[in-house]
């Protein structure tokens, strides 16, 4: 947290995080919860209904509409899912 190792579970201005077995989760303030599933490297994301079509990124824009999922930080529609990815990467000038 804040670019420190913390020992879980730990719970921080309303970020709750905590490593069961095979799962690890964060849940911040009941808006969004994230789980990590190790031996099938999976995730799960859940996000507070009050988000609805008010987020963009690698996991669309949250407004059951499949046809502008894969827009790029920059808002234009792409197919090719290599340079839409690089446009949402962590870092760059165009992450938002």
């Amino acid at each position: 947290m804040n670019r420190q190792p913390v020992s879980m579970p730990s719970a921080s201005n309303g970020i709750v995080m905590s490593n069961l077995d095979d799962h690890v989760t964060i849940d911040v303030n009941g808006h969004l919860h994230v789980e990590y599933v190790r031996d099938s490297d999976t995730y799960m994301i859940v996000m507070n209904g009050f988000y609805f079509g008010k987020t963009n990124g690698l996991l669309g824009s949250y407004d059951n509409e499949p046809s502008n999922d894969m827009v790029t930080s920059f808002g234009k529609p792409i197919d090719e899912a290599d340079r839409y990815v690089k446009t949402w990467e962590v870092g760059t000038s165009r992450c938002r």
